[in-house]
């Protein structure tokens, strides 16, 4: 907001999802069901029946900025020209989101205790 007083990015602090997998015997399931996955927030966290899109919520069908508009933001695009990290070669051309990476599903979550030893 120094920059413009208009802008504002919600912070989350995730490790309140974290505690509460934590304390549900490390259930991955009340940080799939949490209020910042619904359609006012961030969108579903579950996402493989529309093929990872973003499909409802404020965030749907949000196109992913590619060609020389993507360069006029950063150095770096995937191998599809779209703004993603060089190694994100999802070729999905709208707001993607996946729970797994590499075969490997997402199911540990950074609760207040390992905050606490680091």
């Amino acid at each position: 907001q120094t920059v413009n007083p208009d802008v504002s990015l919600a912070y989350w602090d995730y490790t309140i999802e974290g505690q509460a997998v934590a304390e549900a015997n490390h259930s991955i399931a009340p940080f799939r069901q949490s209020e910042v996955w619904d359609d006012e927030w961030f969108g579903p966290s579950e996402t493989a029946h529309t093929d990872y899109v973003v499909a409802t919520g404020r965030w749907a069908y949000t196109p992913v900025t590619k060609g020389v508009e993507a360069h006029n933001y950063s150095k770096y695009t995937n191998a599809y020209g779209m703004m993603r990290a060089p190694w994100n070669q999802n070729s999905i051309p709208y707001l993607t989101r996946s729970n797994t990476t590499y075969g490997f599903e997402l199911t540990q979550i950074p609760d207040c205790q390992s905050h606490l030893d680091q």
